[in-house]
């Protein structure tokens, strides 16, 4: 009796026996030939799964090695008075510096238009310059003048500091910056309290729809 070449199946010829045995036998190497394909399947899918998951890990360990990296960004589709950043979902702990630019045009289209920065809506004088108390952080200038802001959060708590740049488009083609800084009382929030940052119009101006503010953040 003849057999096939890689399962041993038997193949009769007229003038051959057929016994049960060989039945059974035929039916123990299919299942032993199809066990071992369906294991090979498995064991080349877990292969798989485990490189793509060393390659997912190493990305992301590189990803986390990049100390300077952009946290999030906003815009609004409608005019408004203020626009605010959600910092609630972010680790700050974890971050030396945010860095906010912030692209907002409002109604007001002087050279002295401006949005007031704030944190978690507080309106109160719990803001510092030099001697001065304020009820905002900073002033940031839109439209013709650019600003931008750099929160300093201190390690183990403390005061945060609020550094805000500032770049003019003079009539003569030259671009005039500059940069001021304020703190926060004693009294006012710490690092750890931070949930949001607000920049409001004046109440005599609006903010623009198609305004927006891009957060990046300085790992430590």
């Amino acid at each position: 009796m003849n057999q096939t070449a890689n399962y041993q199946l038997n193949q009769w010829e007229a003038s051959d026996r057929i016994r049960r045995e060989d039945f059974n036998r035929d039916n123990v190497n299919i299942e032993s030939g199809m066990t071992a394909l369906q294991d090979a399947v498995v064991q080349e899918a877990q292969a798989r799964e485990a490189a793509d998951a060393a390659a997912s890990a190493a990305m992301n360990a590189r990803v986390d090695a990049i100390p300077f990296v952009k946290l999030f960004e906003i815009s609004t589709e409608s005019e408004t008075q203020q626009m605010d950043l959600d910092l609630s979902a972010y680790p700050l702990e974890q971050y030396f510096q945010l860095i906010i630019i912030p692209e907002i045009t409002t109604v007001s289209t002087a050279s002295s238009a401006h949005v007031c920065v704030r944190c978690n809506g507080i309106s109160e004088k719990v803001y510092r310059q030099g001697s001065d108390s304020l009820s905002y952080w900073a002033e940031v200038p839109v439209g013709r003048s650019r600003g931008g802001c750099v929160l300093q959060l201190l390690e183990g708590g403390g005061i945060m500091h609020l550094w805000c740049t500032q770049s003019t488009l003079l009539s003569n083609g030259y671009q005039e910056s500059g940069m001021s800084g304020c703190s926060m009382k004693d009294d006012g929030p710490a690092p750890a309290d931070l949930k949001t940052l607000n920049f409001v119009a004046p109440d005599t101006d609006t903010i623009q729809p198609g305004s927006k503010i891009a957060v990046f953040g300085l790992k430590r």
